[in-house]
């Protein structure tokens, strides 16, 4: 996954780039942690989320290189651009 970001200040796009089992270590490790320091109120939506759904997702979205899932350009100039 490839992130792109863009400012008209800057003359030069930034890119991240992600492997997906990055992304899927992330989310793994996200809910421990927020399951950590939410507190119960706000934890009920995080125990909402099928995070092993989210991981399967992933997966099935390597299938798609190339793919653009987010562009977006402000009025400002600022572009953000998301590709598989």
């Amino acid at each position: 996954m490839k992130i792109f970001i863009k400012t008209p200040k800057s003359k030069f796009t930034i890119p991240i780039i992600l492997p997906i089992s990055i992304i899927k270590l992330s989310l793994k490790l996200g809910k421990k942690v927020a399951s950590k320091y939410l507190d119960e109120e706000d934890l009920k939506y995080v125990n909402s989320l099928d995070w092993d759904a989210l991981c399967i997702a992933f997966d099935e979205l390597k299938k798609y290189k190339g793919l653009e899932l987010v562009n977006i350009v402000s009025h400002s100039g600022e572009n953000v651009k998301i590709i598989i």
